[in-house]
């Protein structure tokens, strides 16, 4: 999960939405940022307030294009879409206080695929083959 200090709607019939007029995320660089925009607030950066709202002092960027998943190389091998059975995860508004929490797998800091594998040992045995586990990233567990 990645931290982040948007406020919720709490009038609002779907509580933990983000408020994001203007589609502002954090990233080290506007390419990453509109990388990960598409993904659920808990994964993204959205900065509705501005860079205050950005973790590490990254910069906050008004995304243009539309925030939509990436194409696919080709066919899936397993249908896409549909309702979820499970409920997904809100925003967080309180950063975790243990440090394995942000130790994240990628392949650079600004590449660490919308947080997607924690490695809370810090080991790089904890990541898939030819990625490295990244200490103090702005991720969430």
């Amino acid at each position: 999960f990645i931290f982040t200090n948007a406020k919720a709607d709490p009038t609002d019939d779907d509580d933990l939405i983000i408020r994001n007029p203007k589609n502002k995320y954090c990233g080290i660089s506007y390419e990453e940022a509109h990388q990960f925009c598409h993904l659920p607030p808990h994964k993204s950066l959205p900065c509705p307030n501005g860079p205050e709202d950005c973790p590490y002092d990254m910069p906050c960027w008004e995304i243009l294009e539309p925030c939509t998943n990436p194409p696919t190389e080709g066919p899936t091998l397993r249908p896409t879409g549909g309702p979820t059975v499970v409920p997904t995860n809100g925003p967080i508004s309180v950063r975790s206080k243990n440090p394995g929490d942000h130790n994240f797998c990628g392949l650079g800091f600004d590449n660490l695929f919308g947080c997607a594998i924690n490695c809370p040992n810090g080991s790089p045995s904890e990541c898939p083959i030819g990625q490295l586990c990244y200490f103090e990233t702005p991720c969430d567990a």
